[in-house]
Protein backbone atom coordinates (compact mmCIF):
# COMPACT_ATOMS: atom_id res chain seq x y z
CA UNK A 1 0.00 0.00 0.00
CA UNK A 2 2.92 2.21 -0.49
CA UNK A 3 1.75 5.81 -1.80
CA UNK A 4 -1.79 5.57 -0.71
CA UNK A 5 -2.14 8.80 1.30
CA UNK A 6 -3.49 8.01 4.75
CA UNK A 7 -7.27 8.32 4.73
CA UNK A 8 -8.89 11.70 6.48
CA UNK A 9 -11.15 10.98 9.24
CA UNK A 10 -11.09 7.75 11.83
CA UNK A 11 -11.02 4.21 10.69
CA UNK A 12 -13.06 1.31 12.06
CA UNK A 13 -12.01 -1.68 14.28
CA UNK A 14 -13.38 -5.26 14.49
CA UNK A 15 -14.95 -5.14 18.18
CA UNK A 16 -12.77 -7.32 20.41
CA UNK A 17 -15.61 -9.13 22.42
CA UNK A 18 -15.92 -12.24 20.20
CA UNK A 19 -13.69 -14.17 18.35
CA UNK A 20 -13.84 -15.52 14.69
CA UNK A 21 -11.27 -17.01 12.48
CA UNK A 22 -8.64 -14.37 11.96
CA UNK A 23 -9.19 -13.90 7.93
CA UNK A 24 -12.72 -14.00 8.72
CA UNK A 25 -12.66 -10.45 11.14
CA UNK A 26 -10.65 -9.24 8.22
CA UNK A 27 -13.10 -9.21 5.72
CA UNK A 28 -15.56 -7.31 7.96
CA UNK A 29 -17.01 -3.97 7.41
CA UNK A 30 -19.18 -1.30 8.85
CA UNK A 31 -23.17 -1.72 7.82
CA UNK A 32 -24.85 0.67 6.29
CA UNK A 33 -19.52 19.86 0.77
CA UNK A 34 -17.21 24.99 -1.85
CA UNK A 35 -18.41 27.54 -3.73
CA UNK A 36 -16.27 28.83 -6.51
CA UNK A 37 -16.57 27.09 -9.80
CA UNK A 38 -14.29 24.25 -10.27
CA UNK A 39 -12.35 25.57 -13.24
CA UNK A 40 -11.04 23.06 -15.56
CA UNK A 41 -13.44 20.54 -14.10
CA UNK A 42 -15.53 21.11 -17.63
CA UNK A 43 -12.65 20.01 -19.96
CA UNK A 44 -11.32 16.93 -17.92
CA UNK A 45 -12.49 13.76 -19.96
CA UNK A 46 -11.87 9.94 -19.80
CA UNK A 47 -8.39 10.33 -20.11
CA UNK A 48 -8.08 11.42 -16.80
CA UNK A 49 -8.65 8.07 -15.73
CA UNK A 50 -7.06 6.63 -17.99
CA UNK A 51 -3.86 8.36 -16.47
CA UNK A 52 -4.62 7.16 -13.63
CA UNK A 53 -5.72 3.30 -13.96
CA UNK A 54 -2.56 3.16 -15.60
CA UNK A 55 0.11 4.40 -12.62
CA UNK A 56 0.86 2.79 -9.05
CA UNK A 57 -0.51 4.30 -6.18
CA UNK A 58 2.64 6.19 -5.77
CA UNK A 59 2.10 8.41 -8.51
CA UNK A 60 -0.21 10.37 -6.35
CA UNK A 61 1.29 13.76 -5.66
CA UNK A 62 0.61 17.07 -3.61
CA UNK A 63 -2.36 18.72 -4.16
CA UNK A 64 -2.35 21.28 -7.19
CA UNK A 65 -3.03 24.53 -6.33
CA UNK A 66 -6.50 26.18 -7.29
CA UNK A 67 -8.71 23.20 -6.57
CA UNK A 68 -12.29 23.53 -4.99
CA UNK A 69 -13.30 22.37 -1.66
CA UNK A 70 -15.78 19.50 -1.17
CA UNK A 71 -16.28 18.35 1.83
CA UNK A 72 -17.99 14.59 1.91
CA UNK A 73 -19.47 12.76 4.68
CA UNK A 74 -19.79 8.98 3.71
CA UNK A 75 -21.17 6.92 6.11
CA UNK A 76 -19.50 3.10 5.31
CA UNK A 77 -15.75 1.83 4.53
CA UNK A 78 -17.90 -0.63 1.70
CA UNK A 79 -17.45 -1.50 -1.67
CA UNK A 80 -21.02 0.78 -2.63
CA UNK A 81 -18.52 3.26 -1.43
CA UNK A 82 -15.41 2.34 -3.23
CA UNK A 83 -16.33 5.04 -5.86
CA UNK A 84 -15.49 7.78 -3.71
CA UNK A 85 -12.00 6.40 -1.90
CA UNK A 86 -10.75 5.35 -5.75
CA UNK A 87 -11.61 8.95 -6.82
CA UNK A 88 -9.89 10.70 -3.99
CA UNK A 89 -6.56 8.72 -3.95
CA UNK A 90 -6.56 8.02 -7.68
CA UNK A 91 -6.23 11.90 -8.25
CA UNK A 92 -9.73 12.16 -10.14
CA UNK A 93 -11.06 14.77 -8.42
CA UNK A 94 -7.94 16.84 -8.28
CA UNK A 95 -8.23 16.47 -11.88
CA UNK A 96 -11.46 17.68 -12.22
CA UNK A 97 -10.77 20.86 -9.91
CA UNK A 98 -11.91 19.11 -6.76
CA UNK A 99 -10.02 19.11 -3.10
CA UNK A 100 -11.95 15.85 -1.89
CA UNK A 101 -11.83 15.86 1.93
CA UNK A 102 -13.66 13.49 4.22
CA UNK A 103 -15.47 13.09 7.22
CA UNK A 104 -16.49 9.81 8.24
CA UNK A 105 -19.55 8.76 9.96
CA UNK A 106 -23.24 8.53 10.08
CA UNK A 107 -24.57 11.82 10.57
CA UNK A 108 -23.72 13.11 7.57
CA UNK A 109 -27.71 14.11 6.63
CA UNK A 110 -27.18 16.35 9.82
CA UNK A 111 -24.04 17.90 8.89
CA UNK A 112 -24.99 18.34 5.49
CA UNK A 113 -28.63 20.62 6.66
CA UNK A 114 -26.39 22.32 8.68
CA UNK A 115 -23.86 23.38 6.09
CA UNK A 116 -20.95 21.83 7.76
CA UNK A 117 -20.22 19.63 4.65
CA UNK A 118 -21.07 19.85 0.91
CA UNK A 119 -22.30 16.48 0.18
CA UNK A 120 -22.83 13.41 2.06
CA UNK A 121 -23.30 9.19 0.69
CA UNK A 122 -25.91 7.33 2.92
CA UNK A 123 -29.10 5.32 2.73
CA UNK A 124 -32.21 6.11 0.24
CA UNK A 125 -34.03 5.63 3.18
CA UNK A 126 -32.73 8.07 5.42
CA UNK A 127 -32.66 10.54 2.29
CA UNK A 128 -36.47 9.76 2.11
CA UNK A 129 -37.24 10.35 5.69
CA UNK A 130 -35.15 13.59 5.64
CA UNK A 131 -37.01 15.04 2.75
CA UNK A 132 -40.45 13.80 4.18
CA UNK A 133 -39.51 16.41 7.36
CA UNK A 134 -38.53 19.39 4.95
CA UNK A 135 -35.28 19.12 4.02
CA UNK A 136 -34.09 20.79 1.19
CA UNK A 137 -31.74 17.51 0.19
CA UNK A 138 -31.48 15.67 -3.47
CA UNK A 139 -29.66 12.68 -4.71
CA UNK A 140 -27.72 13.79 -7.48
CA UNK A 141 -26.05 9.84 -8.04
CA UNK A 142 -26.97 6.09 -6.71
CA UNK A 143 -23.72 4.42 -6.38
CA UNK A 144 -26.21 0.78 -6.45
CA UNK A 145 -29.74 0.81 -8.02
CA UNK A 146 -30.36 -2.66 -7.36
CA UNK A 147 -31.06 -4.00 -3.91
CA UNK A 148 -27.83 -5.75 -2.87
CA UNK A 149 -28.92 -7.43 0.28
CA UNK A 150 -30.05 -11.11 1.37
CA UNK A 151 -32.06 -12.11 4.53
CA UNK A 152 -29.57 -14.98 6.45
CA UNK A 153 -30.94 -16.77 8.85
CA UNK A 154 -28.96 -18.95 11.49
CA UNK A 155 -29.06 -23.10 10.53
CA UNK A 156 -31.86 -24.07 13.00
CA UNK A 157 -34.13 -21.99 10.72
CA UNK A 158 -35.72 -23.45 7.73
CA UNK A 159 -39.05 -20.70 7.24
CA UNK A 160 -39.95 -17.18 8.14
CA UNK A 161 -42.41 -19.21 9.83
CA UNK A 162 -39.44 -20.26 12.24
CA UNK A 163 -38.74 -17.11 13.15
CA UNK A 164 -41.80 -16.16 14.74
CA UNK A 165 -41.37 -14.85 18.21
CA UNK A 166 -37.47 -14.59 18.06
CA UNK A 167 -35.32 -11.52 17.41
CA UNK A 168 -33.54 -10.17 14.16
CA UNK A 169 -31.35 -7.77 13.43
CA UNK A 170 -30.92 -4.52 12.31
CA UNK A 171 -28.01 -1.62 11.97
CA UNK A 172 -30.35 0.94 12.33
CA UNK A 173 -34.03 1.15 12.24
CA UNK A 174 -35.09 3.08 9.05
CA UNK A 175 -31.88 1.77 6.80
CA UNK A 176 -31.75 -0.77 4.38
CA UNK A 177 -31.00 -3.93 7.16
CA UNK A 178 -34.24 -3.17 8.52
CA UNK A 179 -36.10 -3.02 4.80
CA UNK A 180 -34.94 -6.32 4.11
CA UNK A 181 -36.44 -7.75 7.18
CA UNK A 182 -39.73 -6.43 6.48
CA UNK A 183 -38.99 -7.56 2.75
CA UNK A 184 -38.52 -11.00 4.26
CA UNK A 185 -41.37 -11.11 6.22
CA UNK A 186 -43.81 -10.11 3.93
CA UNK A 187 -42.77 -12.56 1.37
CA UNK A 188 -42.60 -15.46 4.28
CA UNK A 189 -46.23 -14.29 5.25
CA UNK A 190 -45.61 -13.31 8.73
CA UNK A 191 -46.29 -9.81 10.41
CA UNK A 192 -42.45 -7.68 11.15
CA UNK A 193 -43.55 -5.93 13.94
CA UNK A 194 -45.94 -8.85 15.27
CA UNK A 195 -44.12 -11.58 14.98
CA UNK A 196 -40.64 -10.59 15.01
CA UNK A 197 -38.11 -8.70 17.82
CA UNK A 198 -35.88 -5.98 15.78
CA UNK A 199 -32.89 -5.62 17.84
CA UNK A 200 -30.51 -2.37 16.36
CA UNK A 201 -27.05 -3.88 16.63
CA UNK A 202 -24.94 -0.73 14.74
CA UNK A 203 -22.87 -1.86 12.61
CA UNK A 204 -22.57 -5.16 10.49
CA UNK A 205 -19.94 -6.50 12.00
CA UNK A 206 -21.86 -6.68 15.31
CA UNK A 207 -24.91 -8.17 13.11
CA UNK A 208 -22.36 -11.47 12.36
CA UNK A 209 -20.95 -11.58 16.00
CA UNK A 210 -24.61 -11.93 17.02
CA UNK A 211 -25.91 -14.17 14.36
CA UNK A 212 -23.38 -16.25 15.28
CA UNK A 213 -23.44 -16.06 18.62
CA UNK A 214 -27.60 -16.80 18.89
CA UNK A 215 -28.12 -13.10 19.74
CA UNK A 216 -30.20 -13.39 16.54
CA UNK A 217 -31.48 -15.45 14.23
CA UNK A 218 -31.48 -13.70 11.07
CA UNK A 219 -30.29 -10.47 9.48
CA UNK A 220 -30.07 -8.63 5.85
CA UNK A 221 -26.46 -9.04 4.80
CA UNK A 222 -24.54 -7.56 1.26
CA UNK A 223 -21.07 -9.07 0.28
CA UNK A 224 -18.66 -9.61 1.83
CA UNK A 225 -20.83 -9.74 5.29
CA UNK A 226 -22.99 -12.09 4.09
CA UNK A 227 -20.27 -14.25 2.91
CA UNK A 228 -18.54 -14.25 6.31
CA UNK A 229 -21.89 -14.60 8.38
CA UNK A 230 -22.23 -18.23 5.92
CA UNK A 231 -19.04 -19.45 6.85
CA UNK A 232 -20.18 -19.22 10.29
CA UNK A 233 -22.95 -21.31 9.33
CA UNK A 234 -25.37 -18.84 8.56
CA UNK A 235 -27.70 -19.55 5.27
CA UNK A 236 -29.84 -17.73 3.16
CA UNK A 237 -33.15 -17.90 3.05
CA UNK A 238 -33.83 -14.88 0.43
CA UNK A 239 -31.70 -13.97 -1.91
CA UNK A 240 -32.79 -10.80 -2.95
CA UNK A 241 -29.38 -9.48 -4.20
CA UNK A 242 -29.81 -11.95 -7.13
CA UNK A 243 -33.43 -10.70 -8.56
CA UNK A 244 -32.03 -7.63 -9.87
CA UNK A 245 -34.89 -5.22 -7.57
CA UNK A 246 -34.79 -1.77 -8.45
CA UNK A 247 -33.62 -0.37 -4.81
CA UNK A 248 -31.04 2.40 -4.72
CA UNK A 249 -28.72 2.41 -1.86
CA UNK A 250 -25.95 4.27 -1.09
CA UNK A 251 -26.43 8.20 -2.67
CA UNK A 252 -24.67 11.06 -3.20
CA UNK A 253 -26.89 13.81 -1.45
CA UNK A 254 -26.64 17.12 -2.12
CA UNK A 255 -29.23 20.55 -0.89
CA UNK A 256 -30.68 22.03 -4.21
CA UNK A 257 -29.97 25.41 -3.19
CA UNK A 258 -25.76 24.56 -2.96
CA UNK A 259 -26.35 22.59 -6.00
CA UNK A 260 -27.97 25.11 -8.21
CA UNK A 261 -24.95 27.76 -7.06
CA UNK A 262 -22.24 25.66 -7.52
CA UNK A 263 -23.18 23.47 -10.33
CA UNK A 264 -19.03 23.38 -11.87
CA UNK A 265 -17.92 21.84 -8.72
CA UNK A 266 -21.02 19.11 -8.97
CA UNK A 267 -20.29 18.19 -12.39
CA UNK A 268 -16.42 17.98 -11.54
CA UNK A 269 -17.41 15.50 -8.66
CA UNK A 270 -19.90 13.26 -10.67
CA UNK A 271 -17.37 13.07 -13.78
CA UNK A 272 -14.50 11.50 -10.89
CA UNK A 273 -16.81 9.72 -10.06
CA UNK A 274 -17.74 8.02 -12.92
CA UNK A 275 -14.04 7.78 -14.16
CA UNK A 276 -13.19 5.94 -11.12
CA UNK A 277 -15.44 2.65 -12.15
CA UNK A 278 -13.06 2.54 -15.66
CA UNK A 279 -10.53 1.75 -12.71
CA UNK A 280 -12.70 -0.88 -11.31
CA UNK A 281 -12.59 -2.60 -14.51
CA UNK A 282 -9.19 -2.15 -15.67
CA UNK A 283 -6.76 -1.88 -12.36
CA UNK A 284 -8.88 -4.35 -9.85
CA UNK A 285 -5.77 -4.95 -8.05
CA UNK A 286 -5.32 -0.98 -7.10
CA UNK A 287 -8.94 -0.61 -6.30
CA UNK A 288 -8.29 -3.54 -3.50
CA UNK A 289 -5.00 -1.95 -2.26
CA UNK A 290 -7.75 1.19 -1.80
CA UNK A 291 -10.27 -0.14 0.07
CA UNK A 292 -8.06 -2.17 2.27
CA UNK A 293 -6.19 0.80 2.93
CA UNK A 294 -9.32 2.56 4.16
CA UNK A 295 -11.22 -0.64 5.77
CA UNK A 296 -8.19 -2.13 7.32
CA UNK A 297 -9.38 -5.53 5.61
CA UNK A 298 -7.54 -8.47 4.62
CA UNK A 299 -6.72 -8.95 1.11
CA UNK A 300 -9.33 -11.19 0.48
CA UNK A 301 -12.15 -9.12 1.73
CA UNK A 302 -10.43 -5.84 0.03
CA UNK A 303 -10.23 -8.51 -3.50
CA UNK A 304 -13.95 -9.22 -3.26
CA UNK A 305 -14.91 -5.79 -2.15
CA UNK A 306 -13.32 -4.61 -5.77
CA UNK A 307 -14.96 -7.44 -7.55
CA UNK A 308 -18.18 -6.10 -5.69
CA UNK A 309 -17.33 -2.73 -7.20
CA UNK A 310 -16.62 -4.05 -10.85
CA UNK A 311 -19.91 -5.97 -11.04
CA UNK A 312 -22.25 -3.40 -9.24
CA UNK A 313 -21.33 0.12 -9.64
CA UNK A 314 -22.26 1.82 -13.13
CA UNK A 315 -20.77 4.28 -15.31
CA UNK A 316 -23.36 6.77 -15.04
CA UNK A 317 -24.69 6.80 -11.51
CA UNK A 318 -28.35 7.93 -12.53
CA UNK A 319 -31.15 8.07 -9.81
CA UNK A 320 -34.70 6.80 -10.90
CA UNK A 321 -37.70 6.90 -10.13
CA UNK A 322 -38.80 3.70 -9.88
CA UNK A 323 -36.50 2.50 -7.50
CA UNK A 324 -36.76 5.38 -5.51
CA UNK A 325 -40.36 5.01 -5.33
CA UNK A 326 -39.80 1.35 -4.16
CA UNK A 327 -37.52 2.76 -1.14
CA UNK A 328 -40.63 5.48 -0.81
CA UNK A 329 -43.48 3.09 -0.33
CA UNK A 330 -41.17 0.95 2.23
CA UNK A 331 -40.51 3.98 4.47
CA UNK A 332 -44.13 4.99 3.95
CA UNK A 333 -44.83 2.31 6.49
CA UNK A 334 -43.32 3.77 8.94
CA UNK A 335 -43.88 7.18 8.02
CA UNK A 336 -46.80 7.96 6.57
CA UNK A 337 -45.62 11.74 5.82
CA UNK A 338 -43.31 9.94 3.15
CA UNK A 339 -46.11 9.03 1.29
CA UNK A 340 -47.77 12.34 0.45
CA UNK A 341 -44.41 13.61 -1.67
CA UNK A 342 -44.04 13.64 -5.02
CA UNK A 343 -41.15 10.71 -5.82
CA UNK A 344 -39.86 13.95 -8.02
CA UNK A 345 -38.78 15.74 -5.09
CA UNK A 346 -36.34 12.72 -3.21
CA UNK A 347 -33.69 13.47 -6.72
CA UNK A 348 -32.32 15.23 -9.15
CA UNK A 349 -30.75 13.44 -12.20
CA UNK A 350 -30.49 16.71 -14.33
CA UNK A 351 -26.87 17.19 -13.15
CA UNK A 352 -25.97 13.42 -14.83
CA UNK A 353 -28.07 14.43 -17.59
CA UNK A 354 -26.23 16.95 -18.55
CA UNK A 355 -23.18 15.08 -18.61
CA UNK A 356 -24.55 12.69 -20.82
CA UNK A 357 -25.76 15.52 -23.04
CA UNK A 358 -22.49 16.49 -23.35
CA UNK A 359 -21.30 13.04 -24.31
CA UNK A 360 -18.87 12.45 -21.24
CA UNK A 361 -20.31 9.25 -20.69
CA UNK A 362 -19.54 7.98 -24.19
CA UNK A 363 -15.92 8.49 -23.90
CA UNK A 364 -15.70 6.38 -21.20
CA UNK A 365 -17.73 3.58 -22.70
CA UNK A 366 -21.27 3.70 -21.45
Amino acid sequence: MNGIRKPDGPRTSVPGAWVLTAGLLASLTLAGCGASQAGSAAGTSASAAAQASSAPASAVSAKPSGLTKFVLSYSSVSYSQNAILVAKEAGLMAQNGIDLQLVFGPNGIPAQIAGDVQGSVTSTEEVVSAVAGGADLAIVATFLPYMQQDFLVRPEIKTMADLKGKPVGVTRRGTITETVVRMAAQRGGIDADKDLQILELGTSDKQVAAMTAGSIFGSGFSSPNSDVAIKQGAHTLYAFSKEQIPYPAADLIVTRSWAQKNEPVLLGVLKALAQSTVIFQTKPDYVAQVYEQYAKSGADAAKQAAENAKANIPVKMLPTAEGIKAVQDVVAVQNPNAAKVPVTKFFDDSYIKKLDAQGFYATLGA
